[in-house]
């Protein structure tokens, strides 16, 4: 049994100098300055960190189609390697970078929104 905790333990261990347990390897990273800008204001949208987060996580958790379709936009992002459009009224991001587009759900439309403060 003491072997075993020992094999488990000396696993863990070694997955976690490899970076196996790292979430570095994620698509959309925040930056270190500029998330977000409103096209119909001109003005760059100042977030709180949970909801880049809460944006970032959505991103990463998405099913991307390829080539998908660019619905227009009202807010730029910006994150360490894409830039995205997002249209609030249809809750779609598109990624200028890998030409890709992805719809959030309306719950969390409504939540970006409400970040984003639209109405």
């Amino acid at each position: 049994m003491k072997k075993l905790i020992a094999l488990i333990l000396s696993l863990i261990f070694v997955l976690a100098l490899s970076g196996c347990t790292d979430n570095t390897n994620k698509t959309y990273k925040l930056p270190d300055d500029q998330f977000c800008y409103s096209i119909e204001n001109s003005q760059t949208i100042e977030l709180k960190r949970k909801d880049k987060n809460y944006i970032v996580d959505l991103l990463n958790e998405a099913s991307w189609l390829n080539d998908g379709h660019n619905c227009g936009y009202n807010f730029y992002f910006y994150t360490q390697e894409q830039e995205l459009t997002y249209q609030s009224t249809c809750g779609a991001f598109y990624d200028i970078t890998n030409r890709k587009c992805t719809f959030v759900s309306e719950e969390q439309r409504i939540a970006i929104n409400a970040i984003l403060g639209v109405d």
